[in-house]
C-alpha cells in the first residue's frame, strides 16, 4: 500500500515527563474500552491540564491522554484512549488486583504563538596549505537540538518548571513559587523527557494526532527560563520556555516519530 503523504499544519501541545512513581492512584470503578471518563480512587496530585497515564494490572497495560480532571469526582475527562499505540482495554476492579494509574507525562496546557522544534548541525571546515582556502573536507562538529514554545496556561507549576523549583503554601494556604538565581545549578541534572504531539489539522476543535509517528521527542530536555510578562490592555501574557536536549546515555538526543524507548 502507497504511503500516504503528509503535510504539516497547526498547533500541538508540549508534555515533560514525570518521575516514576511520583504521581500514582487506582482505578476505582470499571472501565469499557470506549470509555472517555476514568474513575480513580484520588485524581488530586493528577495535573490539571491533562497528561499521559499508564494503566497498568501486572499482566496489560493502557496508555491513556486525558484532558483534564475533577477533583470531586475524582475522575480523568476527555480521555483519548489507547494512546502512544497501545490498545484500548476493558478493565475490571477487582481488590485482589489492583489496576495501578500512573502519570508518565503532565501537559502544560494550551500554548500561543506556536511551538518551533529546531535541530542544526554545526561543522568546521578541514584545509590544507596546499588547497589554500579550498575546503578539502567538513566535519560535523555537533548537534544542537531544542524545542521552544509560549505557554498561555499562567499557572503556578509551570512557573514553578520554568524556574527549575516547586510550588510551595504560606500560613495562610496560599501557595507562591519563589525565584532565585540558580547559580551553578546543572541543567542537565534537572533534564525531563518532553514530547511534542501534533494536532490533526489547524481546525478549531481538531483533535490531537493519535499516531506515534507524529510525535517528537526530547530523551533530556533542559529548560532554560526566559519569561517575559507585559501587562497592558492588548497584549496577551504567555510564558516563553526554551527545552534544550541533551545526549543520554545512549548518545541519542530524541527522535521525530515514535519513541524507540516507548
Amino acid at each position: 500500500m502507497a504511503s500516504v503523504k503528509k503535510f504539516g499544519l497547526g498547533p500541538g501541545r508540549i508534555l515533560v515527563g514525570v518521575d516514576a512513581g511520583t504521581v500514582t492512584s487506582t482505578v476505582a470503578s470499571d472501565i469499557s474500552a470506549t470509555d472517555t471518563e476514568i474513575q480513580l480512587a484520588s485524581t488530586a496530585n493528577f495535573n490539571l491540564w491533562g497528561g499521559i497515564v499508564l494503566l497498568d494490572n501486572g499482566t496489560q497495560t493502557e496508555r491513556i491522554y486525558y484532558a483534564t480532571k475533577d477533583d470531586t469526582t475524582n475522575k480523568l475527562i476527555g480521555c483519548i484512549r489507547g494512546f502512544d499505540g497501545t490498545t484500548a482495554l476493558a478493565w475490571t476492579v477487582s481488590t485482589a488486583t489492583p489496576i495501578n494509574a500512573s502519570l508518565l507525562y503532565k501537559d502544560l496546557g494550551d500554548t500561543h504563538g506556536g511551538v518551533k522544534i529546531t535541530a542544526s548541525e554545526s561543522s568546521t571546515e578541514l584545509k590544507t596549505d596546499q588547497a589554500g582556502d579550498t575546503p578539502v573536507d567538513e566535519v560535523i562538529s555537533g548537534t544542537a537540538v531544542s524545542l521552544e514554545g509560549s505557554l498561555a496556561q499562567l499557572d503556578l507549576e509551570n512557573f514553578a518548571l520554568i524556574f527549575k523549583t516547586s510550588v510551595q503554601t504560606n500560613s495562610a494556604g496560599y501557595k507562591y513559587v519563589e525565584i532565585k538565581p540558580n547559580v551553578g545549578v546543572s541543567v542537565l541534572g534537572l533534564a525531563k523527557k518532553v514530547k511534542f504531539i501534533p494536532y490533526k489539522s489547524s481546525e478549531t476543535g481538531s483533535a490531537l494526532s493519535t499516531d506515534p509517528e507524529d510525535q517528537f521527542f526530547l530523551r533530556l530536555a533542559g529548560v532554560v527560563a526566559k519569561p517575559e510578562l507585559t501587562y497592558d490592555s492588548n497584549t496577551q501574557r504567555a510564558l516563553n520556555v526554551t527545552f534544550k536536549g541533551f545526549p543520554d546515555a545512549t548518545g541519542v538526543i530524541g527522535s521525530f516519530g515514535a519513541d524507540p524507548q516507548g
